[in-house]
């Protein structure tokens, strides 16, 4: 199972207001549970309904990282709510460093998507360079 991050880009060691959160969270349309009975593991939780995926989010205990426990489109979706609701710059990446780069200025799941797909695209060239250096 890949895992998906979101922080907050700039200046290192900025944090997320866990009060401002939730209430971002409350807004968004798919969002149930927020601290539920069963999410009251994390500083702030909720479960995200997107079509017909669902996933998981969680804030860390130091209040950087905000994960969810998949990597697909209710999490990309869900990342793509959060910025829109967050006027610092938020970044993504996953947990094999597949992609990483800033949400800023993406204005749509299928533009993000793009972007995902072209940073997957960006590091099969390199490999592929790579290999070809080492024949040649």
């Amino acid at each position: 199972m890949q895992f998906l991050f979101i922080y907050i880009g700039g200046e290192a060691g900025q944090k997320f207001d866990p009060e401002k959160l939730k209430r971002d969270l409350a807004e968004i349309e798919g969002v149930s549970d927020i601290n539920g009975e069963n999410l009251t593991d994390s500083v702030v939780a909720c479960h995200y309904k997107f079509g017909g995926y669902r996933t998981t989010m969680r804030l860390s205990e130091g209040l950087e990282t905000v994960s969810t426990n998949h990597n697909g489109e209710a999490d990309w979706n869900l990342a793509l709510e959060l910025q829109k609701r967050e006027p610092r710059p938020l970044r993504i990446f996953n947990d094999d460093y597949d992609f990483h780069f800033s949400l800023k200025g993406i204005k749509s799941l299928d533009e993000l998507k793009q972007k995902i797909a072209e940073s997957y695209f960006d590091d099969e060239a390199k490999a592929m360079e790579a290999r070809s250096a080492e024949v040649g």
